[in-house]
């Protein structure tokens, strides 16, 4: 929902020759008229409450044209209380199963255990009303507020699916 980042996007897009459109909205609520060859969605997964991702997984679907593709990628491992993102099984329960988009490459989602990014929240130095702002939104608990971490704890998740001709 960040302008800035789309407007980037879209310099990329325009720069690289690519056919791509990117949009400012709430993926709960998608709205088009037309059908897609390709959806791609970029650590937007994880600020979607989990009740609603499967629904927007449906919606995907139904955009999607025959053999078209949809890309995901989502924090994995996330430590905020909402991300809910930290198994193999619930990139399955989340987002495959509930899709009903077939999988493209290796079926079985792998954990390789590495954690690259440290979440803001835990950076020694960062602003009290950060964090404060974090607990009131209940990423954090309350205890957490003044814990400080030096050690990676999570990293990115990627998911190809596609869907079959109808």
């Amino acid at each position: 929902m960040q302008e800035r980042l789309v407007k980037n996007a879209d310099q990329v897009a325009q720069h690289t020759g690519w056919k791509l459109k990117n949009h400012i909205m709430d993926m709960r609520e998608l709205d088009f008229e037309s059908r897609f060859d390709h959806i791609t969605s970029i650590c937007v997964y994880e600020h979607i409450p989990v009740y609603d991702r499967a629904e927007v997984n449906m919606s995907i679907k139904k955009l999607l044209l025959p053999n078209g593709r949809c890309s995901i990628t989502f924090d994995y491992r996330n430590p905020s209380r909402f991300a809910r993102i930290s198994t193999p099984d619930d990139v399955e329960q989340q987002f495959a199963k509930p899709s009903g988009l077939a999988v493209r490459g290796n079926r079985l989602f792998l954990d390789s255990g590495g954690s690259f990014l440290l979440h803001p929240f835990y950076y020694p130095g960062i602003p009290w009303k950060y964090r404060l702002s974090q607990v009131r939104r209940g990423h954090f608990r309350p205890w957490e507020i003044a814990r400080v971490k030096k050690v990676n704890d999570y990293t990115f998740g990627a998911l190809f699916q596609e869907k079959e001709a109808e």
